[in-house]
């Protein structure tokens, strides 16, 4: 039915009686709310404008910088819950920072406590989909995969799945000074899958891994008698050799 210009121009009054109510209700509930939580300090105390102007302007990257610095500032003081949002704000705006999802689910596994003082395990399954997520993001490096790898033989106990990770890690690369994928995965990397064997009680496997690594770390060796960190790798898996022979014996 066609409406009236008397009962559309009505209409039109009362609307704007309503919307000049809305104003004067939020003019008398702002200062209460304000009143309420005076004093209360939220996540994000400290930080500046910048941190919104900032990706306006396309500098997302800068300013996943800067709230990364904040955020170490919050792990020297302890503030460990303070960390968690910036480091879901770090990801979202620079997703191939690699040390924040490392380090953001480091703290998740690691840093919180139960009631009792001990690792709150709940924040497990949240710092797995932390590295998960980090990894789709960065799939041409090794380093997120084998923070999977570790967490899983370290923290979970899950020597099959760590295994996966490190496998996947040591078929990757690692990023040049340039940030490119070129550089090959150190060798702690397969280091780490035959430890993960040997929890899974695969000796065997454990040591054809180990003599891999010995044809390439002995020619190294003997060109660099000097170099100690090619000495220690050497060193560690002719040691790792030795003892898993004398296991099997």
């Amino acid at each position: 039915c066609n409406m009236g210009n008397s009962t559309r121009s009505m209409l039109k009054g009362i609307i704007g009686l309503l919307f000049i109510g809305i104003i004067a209700m939020q003019y008398m509930i702002d200062p209460q709310v304000r009143e309420i939580h005076k004093g209360e300090q939220t996540k994000f105390q400290g930080l500046s404008n910048e941190f919104i102007l900032g990706p306006l302007l396309g500098l997302q990257e800068a300013v996943a910088g800067a709230l990364w610095v904040r955020a170490d500032e919050f792990f020297h003081e302890g503030d460990y819950d303070a960390i968690l949002p910036i480091v879901r704000m770090v990801t979202w705006l620079d997703p191939h920072q690699l040390d924040v999802y490392i380090t953001g689910a480091w703290h998740l596994a690691y840093n919180f406590t139960d009631s009792s003082e001990r690792s709150d395990r709940r924040y497990i399954p949240a710092a797995q989909k932390l590295l998960e997520e980090g990894d789709a993001n960065n799939n041409r490096v090794y380093d997120i995969a084998f923070e999977l790898g570790w967490q899983n033989n370290d923290k979970i106990k899950d020597f099959d799945r760590s295994e996966k990770w490190f496998r996947t890690a040591s078929t990757r690369k690692g990023a040049s000074k340039s940030g490119e994928p070129s550089e090959p995965a150190p060798l702690h990397v397969r280091h780490m899958l035959a430890h993960s064997l040997e929890r899974q009680a695969r000796i065997e496997d454990a040591n054809a891994i180990w003599r891999e690594l010995l044809k390439e770390t002995t020619p190294k060796m003997n060109a660099n008698p000097n170099d100690f960190t090619i000495k220690s790798l050497h060193d560690s898996e002719a040691h790792n050799l030795k003892l898993n022979l004398e296991r099997m014996f």
